[in-house]
């Protein structure tokens, strides 16, 4: 069964946005080099984001979401892809890429709890359904979600987890200032013709 290869990719950012030596504004830059359309928005008010008017901006931005479209979004980005999916109008995406996931729990008890709509009514069995292939992204010293946590979440979503030693939350104040294991997984490649079955077996690993 052939299935359409990604062509263009939607950045969504987390919360306080990025800024230019975040590695999400080096993988707009390399999608772009690798020849997807790529898309990467400012979402409104980034230090006091409302969810409602983030899906809003993000479907002006990128009002068509279909199978050659891959969906990135690091911390507060991957709750916005939960929502996201939950359009009527999206049938399915292309593949769905969870870097650095917070619990509801962590986000409730700390200083973000403001942040809390946003991890409210995530809708897992959704975002399966209208995902063809999801990577999970983790650091097993994140605060934010442990390892177990994350493997727990990807076998959930039926995702390849692909984990990280002393990454932190896989952000700029832990050094990442590129990943081209994000690009790797998004780039299209042969086998992106060929159907295959989710893996959740596969593991990579790099210290910072």
């Amino acid at each position: 069964m052939t299935k359409s290869p990604i062509t263009r990719v939607l950045i969504i950012h987390g919360y306080a946005s990025s800024g230019p030596k975040h590695w999400q504004t080096w993988l707009a830059r390399e999608s772009e080099k690798a020849g997807l359309e790529t898309h990467y928005p400012d979402l409104p008010d980034p230090y006091h984001p409302d969810l409602a008017a983030w899906l809003a901006a993000l479907k002006k931005e990128m009002p068509k979401i279909d199978a050659p479209t891959a969906l990135v979004g690091p911390s507060l980005g991957c709750a916005v892809i939960h929502h996201l999916l939950k359009r009527k109008d999206i049938r399915r995406a292309g593949h769905a890429v969870l870097v650095a996931p917070a619990t509801a729990e962590k986000v409730a008890a700390s200083k973000l709890s403001f942040l809390n709509p946003f991890y409210e009514n995530l809708d897992l069995p959704t975002t399966i359904k209208k995902s063809r292939k999801i990577d999970v992204f983790a650091s097993d010293d994140d605060v934010w979600m442990s390892m177990n946590e994350s493997a727990r979440l990807a076998k959930e979503l039926g995702a390849t987890l692909h984990t990280f030693v002393d990454g932190g939350h896989l952000s700029l104040n832990a050094g990442y200032t590129s990943f081209p294991e994000v690009l790797e997984a998004i780039r299209p490649t042969p086998a992106d013709g060929k159907e295959g079955s989710r893996k959740t077996d596969k593991t990579s690993h790099r210290k910072r």
